[in-house]
């Protein structure tokens, strides 16, 4: 009897200590910042040289890019052993030039690829109007620096929490909004589309590029004609394409 209060005491002991132990290492060792099961980001420190960031959960997925000890990273999700971080600038993005018109994508969903070919994993997608900013330019395809809607990921054995405090959350205006903007096409009417504040579109290889609005330059004399417009790009609610507001317009000769 005294030998079974011994051993329950003893194991009471044990769990005491693995507690304490494990609330000890916690803080540093999880990733598991949530919010109403949602993760939340966080600021994560690189452990040693040389980490790779891949484009998947897996040594066999291709490698974007590597990290040095004591880089910051931002950590926006985990999967069993591997943490979803956001790119940073050393990550390799690529994107077919097909899609892309003066910087601007022109394609309804364009996705960001790990390497030069369609064959290589997505990393992420961009819309209609996004702005890029092109690295270089490789046969058909082109390397652009990491947008914030793509992402990588490194084994989380090579990451530990920073002391930073956690990201935090702001509402960034899209780059798009004050974006000045150069593109060339055939201009159409949308016709009389109620509560449609762009009235006419630009159209290019026979699908629409941008829609326009101008409080500068009737565009109605330019329908069906080619042209080259410059202007601004805008945010319009419940427009399908992005908007320039036209400032300049000219017949593409």
């Amino acid at each position: 009897m005294q030998a079974s209060k011994f051993y329950m005491q003893s194991g009471k002991f044990f769990l005491c200590k693995l507690v304490l132990f494990l609330s000890f290492f916690t803080p540093e060792l999880l990733f598991a910042q949530t919010e109403g099961g949602k993760f939340e980001p966080v600021y994560a420190t690189v452990l040693q040289n040389g980490v790779n960031i891949r484009s998947g959960q897996g040594l066999n997925f291709e490698t974007l890019g590597r990290l040095q000890k004591n880089s910051q990273v931002i950590v926006t999700g985990q999967e069993y052993q591997w943490c979803k971080i956001k790119l940073p600038e050393e990550a390799s993005c690529f994107i077919h030039k097909d899609y892309i018109e003066n910087g601007i994508v022109k394609a309804n969903r364009l996705r960001v690829r790990a390497g030069k070919g369609a064959n290589f994993n997505i990393l992420g997608t961009l819309k209609r109007g996004e702005v890029v900013e092109i690295l270089s330019e490789e046969g058909d395809w082109l390397k652009i620096a990491p947008p914030d809607t793509c992402s990588g990921w490194i084994k989380k054995d090579y990451l530990r929490l920073s002391k930073k405090k956690p990201v935090p959350k702001t509402s960034k205006t899209p780059p798009t909004s004050k974006e000045k903007i150069e593109a060339s096409g055939t201009i159409d009417d949308l016709g009389n589309i109620i509560n449609q504040e762009a009235r006419h579109k630009l159209i290019g290889d026979k699908e629409v590029l941008y829609y326009l609005k101008s409080d500068e330059v009737d565009l109605n004399r330019y329908v069906y004609q080619k042209v080259y417009v410059k202007g601004t790009l805008q945010e319009l609610a419940n427009s399908a394409y992005a908007v320039i507001k036209v400032e300049e317009i000219r017949p593409k000769q």
